[in-house]
């Protein structure tokens, strides 16, 4: 008790705060500016976008029906979940909808619709009313990455970093894309645990820490699927152990983590049939990925867009033949995913081997934008994102859009890198226990984004660009310890780089042998002549050449069949559930042209409902000064909603002569792979190059 004056005892002195209750006071500021700014940008957007279109049973379940798929969206119910309007009222769904049970994507995303179904109630819903769920989620993923932050830093600079975080207007911009956004907190907050795990001096420690990272994971995983991806990258970390005996407690950790992990996520985990992974890596092989990554292009390419239909009908077209029940054995709608999803994953392991170079590139370009993230999401640069615009989001989410601009710059490049050294540098000065598990949290955190980069998939990554700027100002004050561990350090970051480069020189020599020779093994087999109609036209004066392609009779079938699940209706129908799709690999070439650029270009004939025509162009050119020749590979796909229909071959000079064939030989490269291949293509690098930093397209 605490005397009053006149009772003859001395008022006791307050104790002055602790470093944990600073800490706390920090963490809870944090998240209130990150909850404020988040409440705030939903406020402003007036929507939020968590793939309910594929999920209307958060609606039903919010208008107290039940939880379940009604079979069929009304028009009305279409207009709310793909946020055209924004409210809803229940009473347009009927007294006694007949609903059936959850579909697959509400399933894969459970307790992200739980937690929509519970804020919602009839009479009326309306994306205003989510804000408490948009509170939790900012933030705590503001105080996760403050507290991250704090794991690594003094107070005032953890404070910064978090601030800057909690306020990103990259962050913010996505909260509107909550299904994208909701992997956030759980990211940091896993990884938080993961080091504490690493950290702690006992077995109950570790075993505590350990549930903690799997719960949040398990959570996680019925928000966003892929937090899944810390679970390996956690035990890896954790494994990683100066020690026999620490080995042993973090391997409990570990042990920990996962069991947790199995048992928050089973209600998801158990769901089967849902992997997609090898169309996934397809997808972010192409263009605009590559594109997106300023990486150099090569003579081939692994599809013209991010598109579903392109890589789903590429794989199905492969495995197909292969199964000869595949028609009957497709999904029902709703309920089920595609063989083509199902088998994208034994259909990968025959064709990336030929791409490892390419898959190296694209790793080490993710993680150096990553380390720059500023230099990533330029003012110039936010329209190049495969995945949609980026800093797009309302005045709330803008507040640190000056800082961001004054940072995207190439100069933070070698800056930024320069300071995750430094990073590292320190932890191996000031914990070296833990050092490297801390090193493989980081490398494995830059490395997957490979798969499919768009800052969407990465934003949750920026606390790597924090960290490394923060950990340059930390530097001076741990000079002393940065010296005496200094030659060891440049020993061991020279090891590292001398390992990756090694390894990298390693897979670029082996793609370029394993591609040309594949390349010159497709080429080299028989060819059969294409039935087509060739005219020669004349367009505002540039003459053309058009070959006119029928279907051929072996893939009628498939092209008069019934609709597949691709079509225009797939904006509110979820994961493809059946897809037939053939094709035929094409061999065009140019003979005799003279020196200039040429283009292929490729039209599809597509029904009323088609989904993402296919149609574009190839491009190549005969150097100066020659006569020579240019090969183009390119598929012709044949779909129950779109088939090859023209190539024209655009200009078309006096003497230049056109031939189109079909390849007869078989390759287990991507029926969608196109190439434009000139003459002397064998003496070419067949990899993609490293490319720059440009801020502007």
């Amino acid at each position: 008790m605490i005397a009053t004056q006149g009772q003859g005892t001395a008022r006791p002195r307050p104790a002055s705060l602790t470093h944990r209750h600073l800490d706390w006071i920090a963490a809870l500021l944090i998240a209130a500016v990150g909850a404020t700014l988040g409440v705030l940008t939903l406020r402003q957007a007036g929507y939020l976008f968590f793939y309910q279109n594929f999920t209307p049973e958060v609606v039903y379940a919010g208008c107290g029906l039940g939880f379940g798929h009604p079979g069929a969206v009304s028009d009305v119910l279409k207009e709310f979940i793909l946020v055209r309007a924004r409210e809803f009222d229940c009473q347009a769904l009927g007294a006694a909808a007949a609903i059936g049970p959850p579909g697959l994507f509400a399933r894969l995303q459970l307790y992200l619709a739980y937690a929509v179904g519970a804020l919602w109630h009839p009479p009326r819903l309306t994306y205003a009313e989510l804000w408490p769920l948009v509170a939790v989620a900012t933030g705590a993923y503001a105080a996760g990455a403050f507290v991250l932050l704090r794991l690594f830093f003094p107070l005032v600079l953890a404070l910064v970093g978090g601030g800057v975080l909690a306020a990103s207007p990259v962050a913010l911009s996505l909260v509107t894309s909550f299904r994208d956004y909701s992997k956030a907190p759980f990211f940091v907050w896993t990884l938080v645990f993961v080091i504490l795990t690493m950290r702690a001096g006992s077995l109950r420690g570790a075993l505590g820490w350990g549930m903690l990272a799997g719960l949040a994971i398990g959570i996680g995983v019925g928000f966003r699927g892929d937090v899944i991806i810390l679970a390996p990258i956690g035990v890896l970390a954790l494994l990683v152990a100066p020690g026999l005996r620490a080995l042993a407690r973090r391997g409990a950790g570990a042990a920990a983590m996962v069991a947790m992990m199995m048992l928050s996520a089973w209600p998801i985990l158990s769901v089967t049939g849902s992997g997609a992974a090898g169309s996934l890596v397809l997808q972010g092989l192409s263009e605009p990925f590559r594109s997106y990554l300023a990486i150099e292009p090569a003579v081939y390419g692994l599809g013209d867009r991010y598109s579903d239909e392109l890589s789903l009908s590429s794989i199905a077209a492969a495995e197909r033949p292969l199964h000869p029940e595949w028609d009957n054995r497709e999904s029902p709608p709703y309920y089920g995913v595609s063989q083509a999803m199902r088998y994208s994953g034994t259909n990968m392991v025959r064709w990336l081997p030929y791409f490892l170079g390419d898959l190296a590139t694209q790793g080490l370009k993710s993680a150096a934008w990553i380390t720059a993230f500023p230099v990533l999401v330029a003012t110039d640069r936010t329209g190049l994102d495969p995945g949609g615009p980026v800093r797009n989001g309302p005045a709330a989410s803008r507040y640190l859009a000056f800082f961001y601009d004054a940072l995207g710059n190439v100069w933070l490049v070698p800056l930024a890198i320069a300071g995750l050294a430094v990073f590292f540098w320190r932890e191996m000065a000031i914990r070296p226990n833990e050092a490297l598990g801390v090193a493989v949290i980081f490398a494995l955190v830059l490395a997957f984004p490979v798969v499919q980069f768009s800052v969407r998939h990465v934003f949750h990554l920026e606390f790597v660009w924090v960290t490394s700027i923060l950990a340059l100002f930390a530097a001076p004050s741990d000079g002393g310890g940065l010296k005496r561990v200094g030659r060891r350090f440049a020993a061991f970051a020279a090891g590292a780089v001398a390992l990756v480069a090694i390894t990298y020189g390693a897979l670029l020599l082996y793609q370029q042998q394993a591609l040309r020779g594949e390349l010159e093994g497709l080429l080299a087999a028989p060819r059969a002549p294409v039935a087509a109609d060739w005219r020669v036209e004349t367009v505002e004066e540039r003459r053309r050449g058009v070959f006119t392609v029928p279907v051929p009779p072996r893939h009628r079938d498939v092209v008069a069949a019934r609709l597949d699940s691709m079509t225009d209706a797939m904006p509110t129908m979820g994961l493809q559930w059946d897809v037939r799709a053939a094709a035929d690999r094409l061999v065009l070439t140019l003979q005799n042209c003279p020196a200039g650029d040429y283009v292929a270009q490729v039209g599809y004939a597509t029904a009323d409902n088609v989904w993402q025509p296919f149609d574009h162009d190839l491009r190549a050119s005969v150097a100066r000064g020659s006569k020579g020749s240019v090969t183009f590979l390119l598929p012709a796909f044949y779909r129950p909603t779109q088939h090859l229909a023209t190539i024209a071959v655009d200009p078309l000079p006096q003497g230049c002569e056109a031939t189109l064939e079909r390849s007869e030989g078989r390759s287990v490269l991507p029926p969608l792979l196109t190439a434009s291949l000139p003459t002397g293509w064998r003496d070419m690098w067949l990899l993609r190059g490293f490319g720059g930093f440009p801020t502007s397209p």
